[in-house]
């Protein structure tokens, strides 16, 4: 922990100097929360079996700029990472790092980052980084690693992107590791996956509309032969704005190959501004896998936050999955469940501040 802490020393000495080049940035955002937790984990159901904890929520810390090149071409880097509040530790996860180039023709990057898949849905979650997070529902948003990626300029509104990943076997995605066996047979060699996602976003007035695709090869956990099959996302999204009130749309399919290996997901979400207050909720459902009964679950939120300013913001959330009897999905930022089959819950009170140097 002191060896974290003395981390960021180093880079708040650092980015001082660095804040003050008119193209060199440092951000960040603290989002901490009292969570207070329900698992179902004793039987008896007149005892509590609740908690309480406090809750970083993918707080972070960063440095990005740019370089004019001349030409209408700039070069761009983004370093970021997480930073874990609540125990005031450095942690080594790393988020959206790349470096590349810019101009008029979009952005062509080199690192790691979201992929256009999440991306192309994110601004449809009105919780995120919170207990109430929509990717307890929608279930393979990631970042890859060792990727090249292409993002386009606005075209009269339509966006599109792409990245291509040679090698993401030392990333956090699935990496089914082969035996020794499946090598010697010339079957799946983990360090040649290989992941493609793109996306494709339109905007006009109030809507919005998306779609996206990824392919992660040879990393489902099914095995055909002496090769492991390929993990296949689809996802659409909506969203319709009219005066205060926006509401939003996901729909997700993930395949793992084989039979019976798909599973659907759908997400609602709406927002409702009151000056510098603004309601929300949310549902969503995770279907059964395949024909695979009782193995979904659905999911609410519900909560408010109150901007004190443009900046800061304070918010209570409710959150809550409930289980069927064969599944066992837990809050993406929250507890899990105690066993198949048992409901979660999480009442949240946070702060949320961004911080800049510009």
């Amino acid at each position: 922990m002191k060896k974290n802490l003395v981390n960021l020393a180093v880079l708040a000495v650092a980015a001082a100097p660095l804040s003050a080049l008119a193209d060199v940035e440092v951000y960040g955002k603290m989002k901490v929360s009292v969570n207070f937790d329900s698992n179902d984990s004793d039987p008896d159901a007149t005892k509590d079996d609740s908690k309480i904890s406090v809750l970083s929520n993918n707080s972070r810390i960063g440095v990005r700029g740019s370089e004019d090149l001349g030409a209408g071409l700039k070069a761009i880097y983004t370093w970021e990472n997480q930073v874990q509040v609540d125990e005031g530790e450095w942690r080594t996860q790393a988020r959206d790092t790349y470096v590349g180039l810019a101009g008029d023709w979009g952005k062509l990057m080199l690192g790691r980052k979201n992929t256009p898949h999440k991306q192309s849905t994110r601004s449809l979650d009105p919780f995120v980084d919170t207990v109430g997070d929509y990717n307890t529902v929608i279930l393979t948003d990631r970042r890859m690693s060792n990727t090249i990626y292409y993002w386009s300029p606005d075209m009269n509104g339509l966006v599109v992107a792409a990245g291509f990943a040679p090698d993401y076997a030392d990333d956090d995605l699935p990496d089914s590791t082969p035996s020794a066996a499946d090598i010697a047979a010339d079957g799946v060699n983990s360090q040649e996956q290989t992941g493609f996602s793109g996306m494709a976003t339109y905007s006009a007035g109030p809507l919005f509309l998306a779609g996206a695709y990824e392919v992660l090869g040879e990393s489902s956990s099914v095995v055909n032969g002496n090769t492991y099959e390929d993990l296949e996302s689809l996802k659409f999204g909506a969203s319709y704005k009219f005066g205060d009130a926006k509401i939003n749309f996901v729909y997700a399919n993930d395949d793992a190959g084989g039979n019976n290996n798909d599973r659907d997901q759908i997400y609602f979400s709406g927002t409702y501004k009151m000056g510098s207050t603004v309601w929300k909720a949310a549902f969503g459902q995770i279907a059964d896998l395949g024909n695979s009964s009782n193995t979904g679950a659905d999911f609410i939120a519900l909560g408010a936050s109150q901007w004190l300013s443009k900046k800061t913001e304070v918010y209570a959330i409710y959150a809550a999955i409930s289980n069927d009897t064969n599944s066992s999905f837990g809050l993406k930022l929250g507890p899990a469940p105690a066993a198949a089959g048992k409901d979660v819950s999480s009442f949240a009170i946070g702060i949320h501040h961004n911080f800049s140097s510009k």
